[in-house]
């Protein structure tokens, strides 16, 4: 059985924000499709803002980023 890569996704992108929750992170995840990052998260006190940016994948191969990182637009 395959996944459709839109759930794969949606289970990646709240698994991250469960575990920045976890480590007390405000977090909130942005709309699905839209260019650029998934997660915005900031601390308790707003003095840090994190930009995340998610990959989920199904199966245990490589991840498929690319030669270069420069396209990557979250701090993460």
């Amino acid at each position: 059985m395959t996944l459709d890569p839109q759930l794969t996704g949606n289970a990646g992108l709240y698994y991250c924000c469960y575990h920045l929750s976890l480590l007390g992170w405000n977090v909130m995840p942005t709309a699905r499709n839209a260019r650029g990052v998934d997660i915005i998260a900031y601390s308790q006190d707003a003095t840090r803002k994190l930009a995340v940016q998610v990959k989920a994948l199904s199966k245990r191969n490589p991840v498929p980023l690319g030669t270069s990182l420069d396209k990557i637009m979250g701090d993460f």
